[in-house]
């Protein structure tokens, strides 16, 4: 279970934007049934939804990517310049959906949930709840690091990265930070819908001077490449740094953070390294738990840095984190550990 909502946290203000009034509908029923959550409107398109978030002033809005007159790229937009509310992407789960809310995530989106997910009715209201008052890190500007990093001294051999919600603007200035010859490779498991991993890691890999790409099974990590798992598999490492891609029936996640730990942890001990980002829940904890007891460091994003400080806030009770880390400043921590 991601999350729980108790009587005692406030009502969350939802606007819901939408050109399908079918949608607006079913998003609607979806959050007014759920306990704490208010909508408090609807809009059609996107000038519509600008125009009443700043008059409703609600808590989340919940905004379609393609719509007419103005779309979700552009009304976000607009809405980063006057100081809008928490921001939920409604994506298809198409190519261009996954490019353009991808692209909404770069623009100040906080998450996002593919409307012909099965599951919508449970994960929509529970990062509705979420990200109510969230603002999304800032980025430091430019494409190069802010620091010269080193390049590792070769002792860890791979770094598993774990992120859920928040976890691609993490991602996204984590992953740039890093210099061209660092002597690690990178594992990243990123809560994802599938059809979305392969853009994404397309993506980083515009941004970053590492090679990123989607995890393919019986890849090779090497050092200064980043493999992101496929979202509907788990990913874990052999002791060859061979790459294996499986379904686990009784993993919640797919793909699972802690299955990519324990494998890491397993594989190399402590020539391995944990990184937890972002995100709700407790994904991650075990996983880290188990590069503890092989003598693998965990750093973990810290709660000013972090969208949802669920999965870190978890690992970091548990005695398992050996170093809370801004975001910006987590490629020099691990660099530094490496």
């Amino acid at each position: 279970m991601e999350q729980s909502f108790t009587a005692r946290e406030p009502e969350v203000r939802v606007l819901v934007a939408d050109d399908s009034a079918f949608a607006r509908r079913m998003i609607s029923e979806i959050l007014s049934r759920a306990p704490g959550i208010r909508v408090v409107g609807t809009a059609s398109d996107g000038r519509e939804a600008v125009s009443k978030a700043l008059l409703l002033e609600p808590h989340v809005l919940t905004l379609d990517v393609m719509m007419p007159r103005l779309d979700g790229l552009h009304a976000l937009q607009l809405l980063a310049s006057l100081g809008s509310p928490s921001v939920l992407m409604l994506s298809h789960f198409t190519k261009e959906g996954a490019e353009l809310t991808l692209r909404a995530l770069e623009l100040g989106a906080l998450d996002f949930v593919d409307k012909g997910s099965p599951g919508l009715a449970q994960e929509l209201p529970q990062k509705v709840r979420a990200l109510a008052g969230k603002k999304p890190p800032r980025r430091p500007p430019g494409r190069c690091p802010v620091k010269e990093l080193p390049r590792g001294s070769g002792r860890i051999k791979a770094v598993a990265v774990g992120a859920s919600t928040g976890g691609p603007q993490a991602l996204q200035i984590l992953l740039p930070a890093f210099p061209p010859d660092v002597r690690f490779g990178l594992l990243v498991a990123q809560h994802m819908p599938r059809g979305f991993t392969a853009p994404f890691a397309q993506r980083l890999q515009e941004m970053c001077r590492l090679q990123v790409r989607e995890a393919r099974h019986g890849d090779k990590l090497h050092d200064a490449l980043v493999l992101v798992a496929p979202a509907g598999m788990n990913m874990t490492l052999e002791k060859d740094l061979t790459v294996r891609l499986q379904r686990h029936p009784q993993s919640p996640y797919r793909p699972s953070i802690d299955v990519l730990f324990a494998s890491a942890a397993e594989a190399l001990g402590s020539r391995a390294m944990g990184v937890l980002l972002t995100g709700m829940g407790a994904d991650g904890l075990k996983g880290a738990q188990a590069l503890k007891a092989r003598g693998a460091p965990v750093l973990a994003q810290d709660e000013e840095t972090s969208v949802v400080f669920g999965m870190p806030k978890v690992a970091q009770k548990a005695g398992v984190v050996d170093k809370m880390v801004s975001i910006i400043d987590m490629a020099e921590a691990i660099a530094s550990l490496a």
